[in-house]
């Protein structure tokens, strides 16, 4: 099982990019079903609206938003393992 402390530079949590590169390798590591096309999608919309960090870039000063780690982890578990989850 891939480890989600893995990804990400940000201990706040994951941009954008990192939950799209985090989600290519769980694909990866449990199924090739469907297209991975519909993978970011999906994930979208089971995500929906929800609470995420912003923080400014230590180096640019560009604000920065954030989805949790642990929201990432459930939100894909849903989609890959049919695992139920809260929301917020």
């Amino acid at each position: 099982m891939i480890d989600i402390e893995d990804f990400g530079v940000y201990k706040e949590g994951m941009t954008r990019e990192e939950i799209k590169n985090y989600l290519k390798e769980y694909y990866h590591s449990v199924t090739q079903k469907i297209s991975f096309k519909l993978i970011d999608k999906k994930f979208d919309k089971i995500a929906g609206v929800n609470t995420c960090a912003s923080i400014k870039c230590p180096c640019c000063k560009k604000q920065i938003i954030l989805m949790y780690r642990h929201d990432v982890k459930r939100f894909a578990d849903k989609l890959f393992l049919g695992r139920e989850t809260y929301f917020d």
